[in-house]
This record gives structure tokens, sequence and C-alpha cells, in this order.
């Protein structure tokens, strides 16, 4: 409320016979300047908003270089990691020959053994974190959204 004791949100007020359309023409705004207001109005928000594209642009880039960077080291990583366990394996099949007097061949089997079984395990923990992949949470929630029945993505099992 102003100090007139009118809403000026509510253009329906009409305490003293006029509506918010008339008041506004009263104090000296003409249609044409109202006009011309509106447009410069337009014309800064289409400036705003293109100003929001091109910062979006410019993350998204940074957001994909930054992306790629993160995969490349990560395979670096991987195959650092890879020569490790070769070398470490390698190291444990000599401590084999060498202290324990097994045959060379026995040693490098169960050393490679021993890496498969690292592998496979990575593989199956890599197959148990593939659910997160299916989004079957917000599915389940834009299909509840939407009025139909919750999809069976992962077998009723959350």
């Amino acid at each position: 409320m102003d100090r007139s004791g009118k809403d000026p949100i509510d253009p329906e007020d009409d305490r003293d016979g006029s509506v918010r359309g008339e008041s506004v023409r009263e104090q000296g705004a003409s249609e044409p300047q109202l006009l011309a207001r509106l447009g410069e109005l337009r014309d800064e928000f289409a400036e705003s908003l293109k100003q929001g594209a091109r910062l979006f642009g410019a993350e998204s880039k940074l957001f994909a270089s930054s992306l790629l960077l993160i995969v490349i080291l990560a395979v670096t990583a991987a195959f650092v990691l890879a020569g490790a366990s070769v070398f470490l394996g390698g190291a444990a099949v000599l401590l084999l020959i060498v202290h324990g007097g097994m045959d060379p061949v026995i040693a490098m089997l169960i050393g490679t053994l021993a890496l498969c079984a690292i592998a496979a395990g990575c593989l199956f923990r890599m197959r148990g974190l593939t659910r997160h992949l299916r989004f079957t949470e917000s599915r389940r929630m834009l299909s509840r959204l939407a009025g139909g029945d919750a999809p069976d993505g992962d077998g009723g099992t959350s």
C-alpha cells in the first residue's frame, strides 16, 4: 500500500475511482513514452539474454576442454599404473624364483593369474556401477510425473 492507501500492485484497486493505467497517465506519461520505455526494457532483456548465452557458450567450452584434459590424465595414469603392476608382478615372480625355488614357468603363471584376478575384480566392480548410469530413479520420477507406471529398468530393485 502506498501513502494514499491504494494497493500499487492491484490494478483493480479503484478506491478513488481510477484504475492503475489512468493514474500512470495522470503522472504525465503518455502512451508513446510508455511504449518507448517498454521497447527499452525489451532491448535490455535481449542484451542480457545475449550475454547469458555468450557466458554459457564460454563456460561450455571450458567444461569440454577441462573434461577432455581429465580424461587424458586418467588414461595416462591408467597406463602408468598398468606398467607399475606389470613390474610389481615381475618382481613378485622373480622373488618366487630366487627365494622360493620355484620353476620360472609356474611362477609366471601364478603372477599372470594374480593380475587376471585383479582385472576380473575391477570388471565386476564396473558392472556393479553401471546401474547408476541408467538413471532409474530419475526415469521413475518422470514417469510418475507424467502419470504413467514406473518402468522396470532394473527388475524392481533400487
